[in-house]
């Protein structure tokens, strides 16, 4: 048996305490991570609802501007809404059977993905995609005209069959600005 000086062994107190020092460690970062996942997961849960809400709030506005007659007028709504923060796209996506008795619109109204296919197809779209800005959060509801939508007859100007797919709401939101502040909150 060898024998090292006594300075350069490790008494069994500091032993004990670097294994509690790695296990701490090991214990703090798995939580740490398990935290991080789950308020990452937390913001997108609530942007996402914020994002349906939005849509759903557009698609309202534009259906009183259909019954009050002020069409016309709404690129002003759609300004609104891209006004806020984070809002990169937001369209009212008609089908062929709007532009065949109302005319084609605008042209940011044409599907212009497959995202809006899916979405004219009857499919209600939630997507995250990156960009060079960061993630991009797109909702794609679509809509359909009912004997009874929110208290309006959609088939009393839109001659189809009820229930039909006749255009869809898209709203795009960066999630950018959240990303960063969770991370910074992680840190």
């Amino acid at each position: 048996m060898s024998q090292q000086p006594a300075k350069h062994q490790m008494s069994v107190q500091a032993k004990i305490n670097v294994a509690l020092l790695c296990v701490l460690f090991v214990v703090m970062s798995a939580s740490l991570m398990f935290s991080a996942n789950n308020e990452k997961k937390l913001v997108l849960g609530v942007v996402e609802q914020q994002t349906k809400d939005a849509a759903d709030s557009y698609f309202d506005s534009i259906n009183t501007m259909m019954l009050t007659g002020t069409m016309a007028q709404r690129n002003v709504l759609r300004d609104k809404i891209l006004a806020r923060p984070g809002v990169t796209d937001a369209r009212i996506i008609r089908t062929e059977a709007i532009t065949s008795v109302y005319g084609a619109g605008y042209d940011h109204q044409a599907p212009a993905d497959e995202l809006d296919r899916r979405a004219l197809a009857g499919e209600a779209v939630v997507e995250i995609s990156k960009n060079q800005d960061g993630r991009l959060l797109t909702v794609i509801n679509p809509i359909r005209a009912e004997k009874d939508y929110r208290g309006t007859n959609c088939l009393m100007c839109h001659q189809v069959p009820d229930n039909s797919v006749v255009g869809a709401v898209r709203i795009s939101y960066s999630l950018a600005a959240l990303d960063s502040q969770v991370e910074r909150n992680l840190w």
